[in-house]
């Protein structure tokens, strides 16, 4: 049962996949409109599915009725059979109140038209039942030309080769007609897919009511208004919405109740057992039900990376054999994230040993170390994420943290041997030290650790590059 519906998944998303052809309208064509009457209208859409690993074993699909008109939603219901374990989660999804994407697109992109050029709007007499050309035309009466968006598809369906992680489908139909001629001015099809690089949990789309499933859909919902607005109308880029959802992911406390991993129950006692550690400290998990981490500054194999970050994945990798993923740093969950996706190049392509850093400091407080050679911003991570930051105990993060929020000049250096050093201003309190707040940091550093300090920030930018 289970490889028949997978197999009826699979060909069920890959038939999504398919585009049709855009047929643009000429911008002579388009300029011709400008002053007359345009109605604008969506279709009801169709349900949307959800399929989870539980209904795949019970062989049902589900599916949340959609939304309707303009600035509507309805709240949906899923018509389809769950274990327990999911059916929690499916039914806080089927509560949810989702607005159809093809709303916003079609406002988005009948902004961008009057934007472009002088447009009279009147009201559409009722909402289409059918998306057949005399359908839409009658309930236009009044209209010159018709824009009409309508939702086809929006899915929510586990990977078929990782039934843990879901990925989210949206597929939306425009269409512009002239209403005199009944002629297909233009029309295109958008399909957007979401959850690749970070796969979302159905623990994650469920969480705080459904909001990363909003984002999800607010965000293809974006990118199919952009592109028609440019691909079809050959109008300017659509400005991102000031106040767009984000993916709360980013922002995702290690021990917060959505931040557990999904792993076997030995898994999650082992991330519990290590969210109650002291750092610095990292956690991995492997392709399938695997995990590693890194604690404390001092691995207790010597052939084991420095870093806890490089630690855990060595772990994960060495003991199991397989692909390993950066799953939280400190008290941060990183997964998915540029940050992680550096970490794990670095990692696949690192040597056994750290090596001597390029910013070294080699004066003493008599004779000033040279200017460093390389201040440039890495991209490591940002500024402000004080999780982040290498080789430091709980006690440096909180000195990293509280450096953050002094003025510049500034600059916070560390070593590989958990030691840190901070400067501020250019005012040393001892005249022999340089007024650099970076030459300054970085002598302090290497005054007292027993390996050498690199620069790790420089006012508002992250300067270090990790090497092991």
């Amino acid at each position: 049962m289970k490889k028949a519906i997978w197999v009826a998944a699979f060909t069920w998303a890959a038939a999504q996949q398919a585009q049709a052809q855009t047929l643009p309208i000429a911008a002579a064509v388009l300029d011709g409109y400008a002053g007359k009457n345009l109605a604008v209208l969506t279709t009801p859409p169709p349900k949307m599915l959800v399929y989870t690993t539980a209904q795949a074993s019970g062989g049902m699909v589900a599916a949340i009725p959609g939304l309707g008109v303009l600035g509507a939603a309805i709240v949906g219901g899923i018509a389809g059979a769950a274990t327990s374990g999911s059916h929690g989660k499916s039914e806080v999804i089927s509560k949810t109140r989702f607005a159809d994407p093809a709303v916003g697109i079609a406002n988005a992109v009948t902004a961008a038209i009057k934007s472009h050029m002088d447009v009279q709007l009147v009201p559409a007499a009722a909402k289409p039942g059918e998306d057949g050309i005399n359908a839409v035309l009658a309930a236009a009466p009044g209209a010159d030309w018709t824009l009409e968006v309508k939702t086809h598809s929006w899915s929510m369906v586990y990977f078929p080769t990782d039934w843990s992680h879901y990925r989210i489908s949206y597929r939306s139909n425009l269409r512009v007609l002239d209403v005199a001629t009944k002629r297909v001015l233009a029309e295109s099809v958008c399909q957007v897919t979401q959850g690749e690089k970070r796969r979302p949990s159905l623990d994650q789309l469920a969480a705080k009511d459904a909001v990363l499933l909003h984002y999800y859909y607010q965000q293809a919902q974006f990118d199919c208004a952009n592109q028609f607005a440019t691909k079809v109308f050959g109008l300017a880029t659509l400005p991102y919405p000031a106040d767009a959802l984000t993916d709360y992911r980013d922002n995702l406390n290690a021990d917060d109740e959505t931040a557990m991993p999904d792993l076997p129950k030995a898994g999650q006692d082992d991330y519990k057992a290590w969210l109650a550690m002291n750092g610095p400290k990292a956690f991995a998990v492997g392709d399938t039900i695997k995990w590693g981490r890194g604690t404390g500054m001092k691995p207790s194999d010597p052939a084991a990376p420095i870093d806890v970050a490089m630690r855990a994945l060595y772990w994960c990798k060495s003991s199991y054999k397989q692909n390993c993923k950066l799953y939280a740093v400190n008290g941060k969950v990183v997964e998915g994230t540029d940050y992680a996706e550096r970490m794990q190049a670095l990692f696949e392509r690192g040597s056994t040993a750290p090596k001597a850093p390029a910013q070294e400091a080699t004066g003493t407080a008599d004779t000033p170390p040279a200017q460093p050679a390389n201040l440039t911003p890495t991209g490591f991570a940002k500024v402000t994420e004080f999780d982040l930051v290498p080789y430091l105990s709980d006690k440096g993060r909180a000195a990293y943290k509280a450096w953050l929020d002094k003025p510049g000049p500034k600059a916070f250096s560390i070593s590989p041997a958990g030691y840190y050093a901070e400067s501020v201003g250019t005012k040393p309190a001892e005249a022999s030290m340089p007024s650099d707040p970076a030459e300054r940091s970085l002598l302090y550093c290497n005054k007292y650790s027993p390996t050498p300090c690199k620069l790790y920030a420089v006012n508002g930018d992250v300067v270090f590059a990790l090497e092991w």
